[in-house]
């Protein structure tokens, strides 16, 4: 009997990935975004020690659910959940990609590159682009890992669907 992740065979997260979908089809969901490390495991097997930063798994009604993690949990996503697309991103790593532009708009007017705090690392800590705003506080813009998750909503044709999000 084939086991993902240590303690479950593959038909049981099988079962319970149906189980939630059939759940999603009751509430009209094309996808749900899954955050919580605990709810990520029940439905993926994936029990690692990053589950302290951010995480995000999409879970499309149809297809292969995708993971959003660091890029260095690459291979215990590959070990403990071959199942799962895996989506890594680093630290102040932003995707080139047009989601770049929408997530970094400045209403303001600043180009996209201005309004991300530009390619300097010591304006990027923590993967949260910054900028100055004079004597106003620092305005932060979406953090690397969300620009990510972005991206890979709109890459899975989920950008104009209707999403569900976990909120506990």
């Amino acid at each position: 009997m084939a086991k993902i992740g240590m303690f479950f065979p593959k038909s049981e997260y099988a079962r319970r990935l149906k189980s939630v979908r059939q759940a999603m089809t009751a509430r009209r969901l094309d996808a749900i975004l899954v955050s919580c490390p605990e709810n990520i495991y029940y439905l993926s097997g994936l029990d690692h020690m990053g589950y302290f930063a951010y995480q995000m798994l999409v879970v499309p009604l149809d297809g292969t659910p995708i993971l959003i993690t660091r890029a260095m949990e690459r291979a215990t996503v590959q070990d403990q959940a071959p199942g799962l697309k895996h989506v890594g991103y680093s630290d102040a790593q932003i995707p080139e990609t047009k989601a770049t532009a929408i997530a970094g708009h400045d209403p303001e007017g600043a180009a996209p590159e201005e309004a991300i705090g530009g390619s300097d690392p010591w304006m990027q800590p923590q993967g949260m682009p910054v900028r100055s705003l004079g004597s106003r506080r620092v305005q932060p813009y979406g953090t690397a890992p969300v620009r990510f998750t972005i991206q890979a909503i709109e890459d899975a044709g989920l950008n104009t669907k209707r999403l569900g999000l976990e909120m506990a």
